[in-house]
């Protein structure tokens, strides 16, 4: 091999080496699960452990999908499309008052959902 082939080589591995140490620095640097914790007196199975991560972490309903908004209490797969099609429709949902204009979100469902929702 001459020495042109080993810098292009050298070159692949770098920008390889970089590009996955971005994808780290942007998974760390997410606010999607930061400031997550979980205690417990017990151990639990992994499931459970996920679940209660799950059950704490907010969900910005600006950018979620479907399926992520179905992963909220209280939000099932009609309730999810409301709140997609309405962003859709309405563009982003800027506060609590504009969910209540969404068809079977009323206070009772938004005091139930709030602390798992962002903006």
């Amino acid at each position: 091999m001459n020495g042109r082939k080993y810098e292009q080589i050298f070159l692949g591995i770098l920008i390889f080496v970089l590009l996955i140490g971005a994808g780290f620095l942007y998974c760390r640097n997410s606010s999607q699960f930061k400031n997550i914790t979980v205690e417990r007196d017990e151990p639990g199975t992994i499931q459970e452990i996920l679940k209660e991560i799950n059950d704490k972490r907010r969900v910005n309903v600006n950018k979620a999908e479907v399926g992520e908004l179905t992963d909220i209490s209280g939000i099932g797969k009609v309730l999810a499309r409301r709140i997609f099609d309405y962003r859709k429709t309405y563009g982003n949902i800027n506060n609590e008052d504009e969910m209540l204009e969404i068809k079977g979100i009323g206070k009772k469902k938004l005091d139930e959902i709030r602390s798992r929702v962002s903006f």
